[in-house]
This record gives structure tokens, sequence and C-alpha cells, in this order.
């Protein structure tokens, strides 16, 4: 004959009610794993914000714009007074005389400063004032 286990020791056993650990069924998170998965959701969040910022991602865009035209331009005008043994008297005598056929803005959409004496090309930033934060 096949023994049988004894009821208190089955789990099919039925609860006594005054058992509370039988009583309360495993049904949801406790709240320490509540609490972890928030903070891990805080981590992942902080990381994700610092690491996209739209406005300075567009800033760096438009400052490598310009670092670009200028340098661009700036070659232009060392030709230009290699060839003719003098600057260009402005950014648009290089395209009159058809070294370039542009001169195109800096990245914010504002013309780029020229002093013909010395043929350097600037940009005044997104201000359009020089600063120390633009360099």
């Amino acid at each position: 004959m096949k023994k049988q286990p004894h009821p208190a020791h089955s789990s099919l056993a039925p609860r006594s009610p005054g058992n509370r650990a039988g009583n309360r069924a495993r049904s949801g998170f406790t709240l320490l794993e509540v609490m972890m998965v928030v903070v891990i959701l805080g981590i992942l969040i902080g990381i994700g914000i610092t690491g996209i910022n739209p406005k300075k991602n567009t800033d760096k865009a438009k400052a490598a714009v310009t670092e670009a035209t200028i340098s661009t331009i700036s070659q232009q005008v060392v030709l230009y007074e290699m060839e003719n043994n003098k600057y260009p008297a402005s950014l648009e005598t290089l395209k009159s005389e058809g070294v370039m056929n542009i001169i195109k803005p800096d990245g914010w959409g504002k013309p780029l400063d020229y002093n013909p004496s010395t043929g350097e090309v600037w940009a005044n930033g997104p201000d359009g004032k020089i600063s120390s934060k633009d360099l």
C-alpha cells in the first residue's frame, strides 16, 4: 500500500485561518523591489537627460559650421593676397572677382566680419557680440 503524505506537510493541504504566512499569496512586488526599479530608472533618465541636450548640440553644430566657413574663406583670402599682393578690400571682392561663388554667413545666419588690413575673418557668435565664451 502506498503511503500518503501527512496533510500538514502537503502543499495542497488547506491552511488554517490562524496561519498568516499561509493565507498571504505572493502577488505583486515588495517595497524593496519597487524602490530598486525607481532608482535604476532615475539613473537611466539622468544619464539620458545630460547626454541629450538639443540646444547644446545645436550650438555645437552651428559653431562647427562657422569654423569651417571661416577656414574656407580665410584660405581664399590668403590665395587672393598671394596672387594680388594685397588683401581683398572686402569679402564681397572675393565674390565679385570670381574667387568664391558665395560668401556664407556664420552658423547663426549673421554675416562674418573681415579686417582688410590683416585679412582676418571672424564671427561674433550667437549673440552678435564677441566674448570669451564664443572662443
